[in-house]
């Protein structure tokens, strides 16, 4: 009786698997989202330098509607919030509204040749992530179950045969 010794080799193998697969899946997510706040932040300087934030609005917004990023807002260098996706959040202090960040909240502080211009705040949803990383659990749990099913399997046909050869003598 017992499983066989490469039960635990090939659980081991496709545990190791599946974690370097998460990781770069969850690598993979913070690259495209400091690239997207990257690519955000080159624009949101250039409209906290001319003060014309109209296109900067529109481009925001569509942003969230198309992207996984959840809300989008820049600051200038007095604390007032110039540009957001969030509606009514636009020429506030930044201190009068709720601005408790997601804990995917990337914050990128814009400087210019005069010193501080103001920051840009962006929040990311994980839901693209996340189900890549449970795509990736499942698959994991299903070739090691697999595995374990196949080791039994072939554990009882050599249990039985060998049984058998040796009753036979």
């Amino acid at each position: 009786g017992g499983l066989p010794d490469d039960w635990c080799s090939s659980d081991l193998i496709v545990w190791q698997t599946t974690s370097a697969s998460l990781n770069s899946v969850r690598g993979l997510g913070e690259k495209t989202h400091e690239a997207i706040l990257g690519a955000v932040a080159h624009e949101a300087a250039n409209h906290l330098l001319t003060r014309e934030f109209e296109d900067f609005q529109i481009y925001i917004e569509s942003l969230v509607a198309q992207s996984g990023t959840t809300r989008i807002f820049l600051s200038d260098d007095t604390q007032t919030i110039v540009a957001a996706s969030t509606p009514g959040w636009a020429h506030r202090p930044l201190q009068s509204l709720d601005t408790q960040g997601s804990e995917h909240r990337h914050e990128r502080e814009l400087i210019g040749a005069l010193g501080h211009l103001g920051t840009l705040h962006m929040d990311f949803s994980n839901a693209q992530t996340d189900a890549a990383i449970q795509q990736t659990l499942n698959r994991g749990l299903g070739i090691g179950a697999m595995g374990v099913v196949l080791s039994t399997l072939i554990s009882l046909i050599l249990g039985t045969v060998f049984s058998q050869c040796r009753s036979d003598r």
